[in-house]
């Protein structure tokens, strides 16, 4: 008997082995949250840096185009560029205009019989200008178009309202 008592006193008993599975599942609960927490912040950590990157080099290209550009046509969700802002500073039309593909809103840039897409997941461009701006037609050089202002906000959205570019361009006189 003495045998018996001590391989019942060595183990666990029932109730302790429930309390030990119960304690087990919740730490890997807990556990399973945390490795969760962690890889979706690092899927946006890495979201952020990609968005920041392609951000930075579309903000470049709408300098570019709005610098060199002489003269401005606004519609809803386009704007339109006339100035040296083809390939090689040749005089030509830019069009930025953010369109629906599927289920994402894109921003589109055409020069010529080329386009692109900039930018998929795209809420809003904005053009606001800072100086004075003439509703007038323009003349040649801005290419039958309201001539730029001085100054002047382009600012993108994405489509869950993040603002991604907001650059005030001071543009040469004309």
């Amino acid at each position: 008997m003495s045998g018996s008592r001590r391989a019942t006193a060595e183990g666990m008993t029932l109730i302790e082995l429930t309390v030990a599975l119960v304690l087990a599942s919740m730490l890997m609960v807990v556990l399973l949250r945390v490795t969760n927490l962690v890889v979706s912040e690092t899927v946006q950590v890495r979201r952020n840096s990609f968005d920041r990157l392609a951000a930075e080099r579309l903000a470049d290209q709408l300098r570019f185009d709005f610098e060199n550009a002489r003269g401005v046509g606004l519609q809803t969700n386009t704007i339109i560029l006339a100035g040296f802002v083809g390939p090689n500073h040749v005089a030509s039309r830019v069009h930025y205009e953010v369109q629906s593909r599927g289920a994402f809103r894109v921003l589109v840039r055409s020069v010529e019989n080329e386009s692109r897409v900039c930018w998929v997941g795209c809420g809003d461009l904005q053009f606001e200008p800072l100086g004075e701006f003439s509703v007038e037609t323009g003349d040649a050089a801005t290419g039958g178009l309201m001539p730029l202002p001085d100054r002047f906000r382009v600012q993108l959205a994405d489509s869950s309202g993040r603002l991604m570019i907001r650059e005030v361009i001071r543009h040469h006189a004309n």
